[in-house]
């Protein structure tokens, strides 16, 4: 399904700076700092990676008031219920974008630029300044905004009620007294042509900016390294919220735009989409992993079972499974299970609950039956052929596998409430040689060109892996208009409306062109997350 390039050594690493790690706001997670002395409250420049968790919910991403609802006194930067960027005062909302930035599966990279003197608001993502919005009003000149401000509580990851944001931050920055363009913080990426992060440098920061997060240290998580001192205070963080996913280094986590079943959705995604809880006793909650791995190679990955009911024989007893399916075979058919075994036991290879570990359609081996909480890891030799399931950190089954042939990607399935915890990406195997999926373990990949999927009447459709973010899109002959008939993602395409046209029940064929040289290779830099249109 994909072309394998050669890695274009030398040219991508040049003057590459690489983001080690990033922060995770599970949802009840922040950072505040007051300043004690004024700053410019009239000229300045804020952004910084992100990474989304939960979509559809309206998140703070910067935030500073003192309560009261005038343009002088507080000012936003958000993500809307609608997934549109905000950015407004306690009076004012000075833009509201037309795109939507719905895409969990990579990071972008947020620039905001206010001058009030020349009553300027610019904002950029991945580099590319945005110039149309569903919302645009003039911000009044000279304002002396709440940024910079004395006395006035500044924060990332939340206001005074809430709001809390929900999925990752990587070096958040303020450059107070400057309107600082986005060529400061990053660059085009010469091979993939994505943006990418740079080294700020030289660069004045004035009296109250910050450079959080160089890397996030567990000890020190407000450390502010911009020279200034102007550290911030870190509320409800555990260390285990540093976590190694970056905007260089994408980890593999739970897809929460892969469509659960037809009929009620049961899944709920949390802490950064490594969690899955099923919302029912009785009731189906399915998901994809965001990235796929090819069929050679030695990969791991582990999953957190919850206690279930008590499984019956077989797969129809079945209340948990966790494993892989062939990328071709993924949402093969409409229904509640069609995600994962479409083509039947043929298309995957995992474990459940109740013992039956399948070996891609040559049969199932039934192992020790169990209702209770256990952690499975899996590790999948495509080279020799073999699969290792440990629970709980002891041998569970070893044995040979059929190799798949193809592209496969994980999943995790619960038909019981309570809830699953993938770690996909981001932990250390237990068998020297595996790796753990994320986008430096990767080789360099161009973006399949056309396939087909299985499609459900319904605008909330399939999400197809293609590998890299398409160019152009046409299903069954007909133009894709982006935002309209399917949304764009760093790794492919979800498709967004209930239209027979684009999503038929039953198969419908994809082309796909791309106009960069989209790879996720270890020497170079993963595509960015996409906003539609």
């Amino acid at each position: 399904m994909f072309a394998d390039s050669m890695m274009m050594s030398g040219v991508a690493g040049e003057g590459s700076y690489d983001i080690t790690n990033s922060l995770l706001f599970r949802g009840a997670q922040y950072l505040t700092r007051t300043p004690s002395v004024a700053g410019n409250r009239r000229t300045f420049t804020i952004g910084g990676w992100v990474r989304r968790g939960s979509l559809g919910v309206r998140q703070r991403l910067f935030y500073a008031t003192n309560g009261s609802g005038d343009d002088s006194t507080l000012f936003n930067v958000e993500i809307s219920a609608a997934d549109q960027i905000q950015i407004s005062g306690g009076a004012t909302s000075w833009r509201v974008t037309s795109q939507v930035f719905r895409d969990p599966t990579a990071w972008f990279h947020v620039i905001v630029i206010v001058d009030t003197v020349t009553q300027t608001i610019n904002l950029y993502v991945n580099g590319q300044q945005v110039t149309v919005f569903a919302t645009s009003n003039a911000i009044t000149a000279n304002l002396l905004t709440a940024v910079n401000a004395s006395g006035i509580p500044h924060y990332f990851g939340r206001d005074g009620a809430g709001n809390y944001w929900r999925g990752y931050i990587a070096e958040p920055i303020l450059i107070d007294g400057a309107a600082l363009p986005p060529d400061h913080f990053g660059q085009i990426d010469p091979v993939t042509g994505s943006w990418r992060p740079k080294q700020v440098l030289g660069v004045d920061f004035g009296t109250n900016g910050f450079h959080l997060g160089t890397p996030w240290n567990v000890a020190d998580l407000g450390g502010d390294a911009s020279g200034q001192g102007n550290d911030w205070t870190p509320v409800g963080f555990a260390a285990s919220d540093v976590v190694g996913d970056s905007p260089t280094n994408v980890f593999a986590t739970l897809n929460s735009l892969t469509p659960q079943s037809i009929g009620t959705d049961y899944a709920y995604y949390g802490n950064g989409n490594t969690t899955l809880t099923n919302t029912s006793a009785a009731g189906y909650a399915v998901t994809l992993g965001s990235l796929a791995i090819p069929n050679s190679g030695k990969w791991a990955f582990k999953v957190d079972k919850p206690a279930t009911g008590a499984p019956g024989a077989g797969f129809a007893g079945t209340y948990w499974f966790a494993g892989i399916v062939k990328l071709s075979q993924a949402g093969r058919r409409a229904g509640v299970d069609g995600l994962i075994w479409g083509g039947a036991q043929a298309a995957y290879c995992g474990v459940s609950d109740n013992g039956c570990v399948c070996n891609f359609g040559a049969g199932l081996t039934n192992q020790s039956m169990s209702s209770a909480a256990a952690s499975f890891e899996l590790l999948f030799d495509f080279d020799g052929n073999t699969v290792t399931i440990k629970r709980d950190g002891a041998n569970y089954y070893s044995g040979a596998i059929a190799n798949p042939g193809e592209f496969v990607i994980p999943f995790a399935y619960a038909y019981d409430a309570g809830t699953t915890t993938a770690r996909f990406g981001g932990f250390i195997p237990s068998v020297a040689g595996y790796k753990n999926i994320c986008t430096a373990n990767l080789a360099a990949t161009t973006g399949a060109t056309s396939g087909t999927f299985i499609g459900n009447v319904n605008a909330d459709g399939p999400c197809v892996y293609t590998g890299a973010v398409p160019e152009t899109l046409s299903v069954n002959g007909n133009a894709v208009i982006w935002g309209t008939h399917a949304d764009r993602l760093a790794t492919g395409f979800k498709i967004r409306t209930a239209s027979a046209t684009y999503n038929a029940s039953g198969t419908n064929a994809w082309v796909a062109t791309y106009d960069k040289k989209p790879t996720v290779g270890s020497n170079n830099v993963p595509a960015t997350a996409q906003g539609n249109p």
